[in-house]
């Protein structure tokens, strides 16, 4: 949903932008719940694609992506990023810094960094927009970002509980599996067993 709804948006600033031929700057921001582990994948035309994470575990990293795209003719200067989702009471900042600051984003130009984090709390919680102001010529211009509402925290228990019951369940098939193929093993050495001794008797007559 995350993907498609940010594609949703770049097309339909692309659309106002061509239909009402505006000249100057013009910015939209995302902002996305990433997999710290996984490495941004680059696509063409300079911009960036963000791999959605499914979800943040109390006291785990993970990390927020921000991308700010000029899609405007003009270049876009004293861009101010303004962030208020991620509060210092629910959440630690690892790296990086969620408010930052840029000279000037030139027309067709994107901008982007990562932010890694903690969450301290657990719960559905409520992501505010981020708020992107800059100057346009002579003119002060404000967008926010339009995507990831909410975030979901799950209890580091919670996470534990999960994951050793799928080791559970693997451990209980590979059980299984060893019975089954142990059970017909022990039953032919059973069997040759007997037949061994069998055949020692016969030579001893």
């Amino acid at each position: 949903m995350g993907m498609s709804f940010r594609l949703v948006v770049v097309c339909l600033a692309l659309w106002v932008s061509a239909v009402y031929g505006r000249d100057g700057a013009f910015l939209v921001v995302t902002r996305s719940v990433i997999d710290p582990e996984k490495p941004v994948r680059e696509i063409p035309r300079g911009h960036q694609m963000w791999e959605s994470y499914p979800g943040v575990v109390q006291g785990k990293e993970f990390a927020v992506a921000y991308e700010i795209r000029n899609l405007g003719n003009g270049p876009a200067t004293e861009v101010t990023v303004t962030e208020e989702s991620f509060p210092a009471d629910s959440f630690r900042i690892v790296t990086g810094k969620t408010a930052t600051v840029f000279d000037e984003i030139a027309g067709g130009m994107n901008e982007s960094y990562v932010v890694r984090l903690r969450a301290k709390v657990t719960g559905t919680l409520p992501l505010p927009p981020a708020i992107v102001e800059y100057m346009d010529g002579y003119k002060q211009r404000t967008c926010s970002s339009t995507t990831e509402r909410k975030i979901e925290i799950e209890s580091a228990a919670a996470y534990l509980k999960r994951t050793n019951l799928h080791l559970t369940d693997w451990a209980m098939v590979a059980a299984a599996s060893f019975v089954i193929t142990a059970a017909p093993f022990s039953v032919f050495l059973s069997g040759r067993a007997k037949l061994l001794a069998a055949s020692g008797k016969k030579k001893q007559q």
